[in-house]
């Protein structure tokens, strides 16, 4: 499946759009309208609308599929190095010196056109479902745009915000970076009202001096104002906030009795549900959550938190309806049934030590089955030696 950055609304044209970047026109044949982003020519669905920029990457060369694009009908491209023009005489060419920092312009410009709330996701696991629960929670209830799967990159991230329009009531983006001085163009591009910090962890963390330096720089999504939710039984994420004197405005929660908190969370954890009973402002409230393992707890009390920021959730009936349509994600602690009675559990979306851990504990739930087989791969950037 292939998705389309679209907008429907907001009008672009292309010298619009150079004006954004900053460009240098290099040939412009006509001034047509831009509705759709495209940096994969393979995916190309509507040529004539589309602006195809030329990325580079590690691997692969975006101009060399310059040709390929034109074929299927682009003519609208940015690139970051001059080539020969002579086969696409009827393609228009803008010019700058970075295309990845140009199409990062334009996904911020985009936002800034845009006056709706933002809650901006980030954390080392559960990013994505985080997401992807808190539009399932409240779709019914307002017009959101979201990254499609896991577009949480420097590229995922403005092609996703590119897809704003004036339909939308709000914004739900999750920002993923891998080493130092990424968040802040996130930031810049996204600009959230309430962050949920999910949870610390090795993943990536290769390109981090520490787990505190990793958590300083995530923590750099938050920018100057809005409120950050976040598990006050992460110790680590605590003390970054508050030990460094961080001016930020929290919500944090707790399951543990002795831990002071904005919400308590009490669980009754059954073998295939889990009862919860949330304090919050000295009211209290029932619901029940449809599983059973930790990481799924947890990621359903970050989405709970926002429902309990909003007073037209606080019933319980309410929430029981709601917290009941959250499912598992394919690929994420996904439970297939087998042959011979046995269980697979596909995690396969994730790699690294901390979800893997995670997966361990959710196999060892099944308990049922004579044997277990665990099928790994390679797992790289975890900051250790092989």
């Amino acid at each position: 499946m292939t998705h389309s950055f679209k907008i429907v609304m907001l009008k672009y044209n292309l010298l619009d759009i150079n004006n954004i970047i900053g460009g240098e026109i290099l040939q412009k044949k006509k001034n047509p309208e831009i509705n759709n982003l495209e940096i994969d020519s393979r995916n190309v669905q509507l040529p004539e609308t589309t602006l195809f920029f030329a990325l580079k990457g590690d691997r692969r060369n975006g101009h060399t599929f310059i040709e390929d694009a034109y074929k299927k009908g682009v003519r609208n491209f940015v690139i970051s190095k001059k080539i020969d023009l002579s086969n696409f005489k009827q393609g228009n060419f803008l010019l700058v010196k970075d295309t990845l920092n140009a199409l990062q312009i334009l996904g911020k410009e985009h936002r800034l056109s845009f006056h709706i709330p933002i809650i901006g996701v980030t954390g080392s696991n559960g990013k994505t479902i985080v997401k992807e629960w808190l539009y399932t929670l409240m779709k019914d209830d307002v017009n959101i745009v979201k990254n499609p799967k896991s577009y949480n990159s420097q590229i995922g991230v403005p092609l996703s915000v590119w897809q704003i329009n004036e339909t939308h009531e709000m914004g739900i983006f999750e920002a993923g970076i891998s080493q130092a001085n990424e968040m802040e163009k996130l930031q810049d591009i996204i600009q959230p009202d309430i962050i949920i910090f999910t949870n610390i962890g090795r993943a990536h963390q290769a390109g981090f001096k520490s787990l505190k330096h990793k958590i300083k720089e995530k923590l750099k999504l938050f920018g100057d104002s809005g409120m950050l939710i976040y598990c006050r039984d992460h110790e680590e994420i605590h003390d970054v906030l508050f030990k460094n004197k961080q001016t930020i405005r929290t919500l944090n929660w707790t399951t543990q009795n002795k831990t002071k908190a904005d919400i308590k969370f009490d669980l009754d954890v059954q073998q295939d549900h889990t009862n919860v009973v949330a304090t919050y402002k000295n009211s209290k409230f029932n619901f029940m959550l449809p599983f059973s393992n930790e990481s799924s707890i947890e990621n359903a009390l970050h989405c709970c938190c926002i429902l309990l920021c909003d007073t037209n959730y606080h019933d319980d009936d309410l929430l029981n309806s709601k917290m009941a349509m959250l499912n598992p994600m394919p690929m994420r602690l996904e439970l297939k049934a087998g042959t011979n009675n046995c269980i697979l559990i596909d995690d396969t979306y994730n790699a690294d030590i901390d979800s893997l851990k995670i997966a361990l504990d959710f196999q060892k739930q099944q308990n049922k089955h004579l044997s277990n087989t665990l099928v790994l791969t390679d797992i790289y950037q975890n900051g250790k030696t092989d």
